[in-house]
């Protein structure tokens, strides 16, 4: 049986949570300017109307397209995107917290070639980083990147 595109961004997701507290420490320590961000009170599965509880790694899946070649090899490409959300009262302090954070979900994503065992590759790594609006919750300034990639699958 093969994995669809919510067995894969769950594997993305669990990545996450075991290993991108380490990965966004390793950012901020090679920085002249450690700020120790927090890590994510939450990681959540998809897309909320509700404000998550901050900071938050949202995992979102788009879709996923597939190909067969004339050796009978399918390729699977899955199109997802992580969104993290930080709230600060310091401008400057939540935009360097934000570059911090997309670097740790590339770094995260760049060390997990394998997921759960499969031979997968993670390509078009592209955050977008948001303006800057006033978290309902805390009533500080809230930011957030999104960083979509693709996940290539190859199998039999």
């Amino acid at each position: 049986m093969y994995p669809d595109v919510e067995d894969i961004t769950e594997a993305v997701r669990q990545a996450f949570i075991n290993q991108f507290p380490d990965y966004l420490a390793k950012v901020d320590a090679r920085k002249a300017t450690p700020l120790s961000p927090l890590v994510p009170e939450e990681y959540r599965f998809g897309e909320t109307d509700n404000e998550p509880n901050m900071p938050a790694l949202l995992f979102l899946s788009d879709d996923a397209s597939e190909q067969q070649d004339e050796y009978e090899w399918r390729r699977e490409a899955y199109h997802l995107a992580i969104e993290a959300y930080y709230t600060d009262q310091d401008i400057t302090n939540l935009q360097r917290i934000m570059r911090r954070y997309a670097a740790a979900i590339d770094d995260t994503l760049r060390a997990n070639q394998r997921l759960d065992g499969l031979s997968q590759t993670i390509t078009k790594l592209e955050p977008h980083f948001t303006g800057t609006g006033t978290s309902k919750k805390t009533g500080g300034l809230l930011q957030g990147v999104r960083v979509d990639f693709d996940v290539i699958l190859i199998t039999d």
